[in-house]
């Protein structure tokens, strides 16, 4: 069993632990503290899963910069997450520290030590806007969703104007604490390349009714996203790929079965994708013949739809491993679904229909 080490419940800006100060009965009475005067219009939201960024800062346009905080807003963000998201986890503030890993001679036994970055080194990276809203905040996030950039899962928010305002980011902070807490790998890297893709695609998304269904799917996603790493969550996704994808099938010609729509349109589908999708090792695993992944593919759905045990140690699914392969195939593939909605909306309505 491993036995991880308690992290410290603060980190002090010079890389030392330290006592949490006394905690303010609300944020307004800590901001009221720090800004005496009030501050200037504009705000920021912390981007819970970025890690490190290619480039200093990126201009994102429509008023947002995709920036790591400054050092005078890393005790505003601590605050912020401390106070929305109070947590028993031992690892409090996975963007302060590092984790290391050693095994004692036992392979099935890991410990883990928590170290402080430094504050040089923190992982918050911020999206900060111009204005009193941050519309364009949330805007920008949903995009990438849709792009080669990492999705921005975004975390406390910090705005100014004529009053303060704040918020808790909702459940991205919650879900990451569980994806981070013993795996550094779930904080991801912003490329440049990542960002010119992302920007690109940023005009046509804007421009979307906001009751468009792209915008739907988007929402069903984000939905999904947060909801506990469970084969029920992988079954979700299918669900939600199936809405986009498939029609209901009449009875009386199973060619129609909802998983041989999936099989076929998703061929079809591979070689157009504007944002390729990730299959990882598992497609070379399938000689590259993608009928045989998604078959492997739908004996997991079905599998988990059944209410059966699951089990990757033989039969066509057991080249994929584990259910954990499954989840980061599907959710992969969704998001190049997706761009492909905002890319060509009338191919996806026809392949829907036939």
């Amino acid at each position: 069993m491993a036995k991880p080490q308690s992290e410290p419940a603060e980190v002090a800006t010079d890389g030392a632990s330290s006592q949490p100060a006394p905690r303010p009965t609300h944020p307004l009475d800590y901001l009221a503290e720090r800004y005496p005067s009030g501050g200037a219009d504009g705000g920021y939201q912390l981007v819970v899963n970025a890690g490190t960024l290619q480039s200093v800062s990126y201009e994102l346009g429509y008023g947002v910069e995709l920036r790591r905080a400054a050092s005078n807003e890393h005790p505003e963000l601590r605050f912020l997450v401390r106070y929305y998201h109070p947590t028993k986890a031992q690892r409090q503030h996975p963007w302060e520290t590092r984790i290391e890993v050693t095994r004692d001679g036992d392979p099935n036994t890991q410990w883990f030590e928590f170290h402080p970055l430094g504050e040089e080194n923190f992982r918050y990276c911020v999206l900060a806007y111009a204005g009193r809203s941050n519309y364009a905040v949330n805007e920008i996030a949903q995009a990438s969703i849709l792009s080669t950039a990492p999705e921005f899962e975004l975390g406390v928010s910090l705005g100014f104007g004529e009053i303060f305002h704040c918020g808790s980011g909702g459940l991205s902070i919650e879900d990451f604490r569980k994806r981070v807490a013993f795996d550094d790998s779930a904080f991801d890297a912003v490329t440049d390349a990542g960002i010119n893709d992302l920007k690109s695609l940023l005009p046509a998304f804007f421009a979307l009714p906001q009751d468009d269904v792209l915008r739907r799917a988007i929402g069903d996603y984000i939905a999904l996203r947060t909801l506990p790493h469970t084969p029920l969550k992988v079954l979700g996704l299918f669900a939600l790929l199936e809405s986009i994808l498939t029609h209901k099938p009449r009875d009386t010609d199973p060619y129609q079965a909802v998983g041989r729509q999936v099989k076929a349109k998703m061929q079809l589908l591979d070689h157009r994708f504007k944002r390729p999708a990730n299959y990882g090792a598992s497609r070379s695993r399938y000689s590259d013949v993608l009928l045989k992944l998604w078959s492997a593919l739908y004996d997991v759905r079905s599998t988990i739809a059944h209410g059966s045990p699951l089990d990757f140690t033989q039969g066509i699914a057991a080249k994929l491993g584990s259910v954990d392969v499954v989840h980061a195939i599907v959710r992969d593939v969704l998001r190049s679904l997706l761009r492909q909605m905002l890319e060509e909306p009338q191919l996806l309505k026809d392949l829907k229909n036939c």
